[in-house]
């Protein structure tokens, strides 16, 4: 296991995932090989893209910074190892990372550090809630919006996932406040 992310590493996660969001970036991207170290033609690569000569380099240029991207003797290559390096850090980094080590049966339901699917079966939707209880220190008190900034860490629906808690008893919220207890 990796130790967390540092300052440096996030915000070079966060630069990575702000280059892959472009549609530009996507665009080359989805032009090169898959497989590690195999290249395609630079002609190939902008043909494909679609992209004027001058927002093809550019975007070349952004994947390159953010080490996606290698100029090799051949052309163009994925920098698969670097993809899978970050992304192997950020799941690392998730808070499921350890609930993950006491609910091994919910690995099918997390994708690179997040909940992604939920489960069908009553027992293992009773351990997702159980794992996610795990977010919250027992007997602390947290705001609404600490609550709903935890759950989001892991989750796409902090509102549905802050209330399953609630009612499967998981946290507890004081009446007309928006403070929260787990027992």
């Amino acid at each position: 296991m990796t130790e967390s992310m540092n300052l440096r590493q996030r915000h070079q996660a966060a630069r990575l995932l702000h280059e892959l969001s472009r549609p530009t970036s996507a665009a080359v991207i989805a032009q090169l090989p898959v497989r590690p170290g195999v290249a395609s033609s630079v002609a190939a690569v902008q043909h494909g893209s679609a992209l004027s000569v001058r927002e093809f380099w550019t975007t070349v240029g952004r994947l390159e910074a953010v080490g996606v991207v290698q100029r090799t003797a051949e052309g163009l290559a994925l920098d698969r190892a670097r993809l899978d390096r970050m992304i192997n850090d950020w799941v690392a980094d998730s808070p499921l990372d350890a609930v993950l080590g006491r609910h091994s049966r919910l690995r099918p339901f997390v994708d690179w550090g997040r909940v992604t699917r939920t489960p069908t079966e009553p027992s293992l939707l009773d351990e997702l809630y159980a794992g996610l209880a795990e977010l919250f220190p027992p007997g602390g008190t947290v705001s609404e919006g600490e609550v709903n900034a935890r759950i989001a860490e892991v989750h796409d629906d902090p509102a549905e996932i802050r209330r399953g808690l609630v009612d499967r008893g998981w946290l507890r919220r004081a009446p007309g406040s928006g403070i929260y207890r787990r027992p």
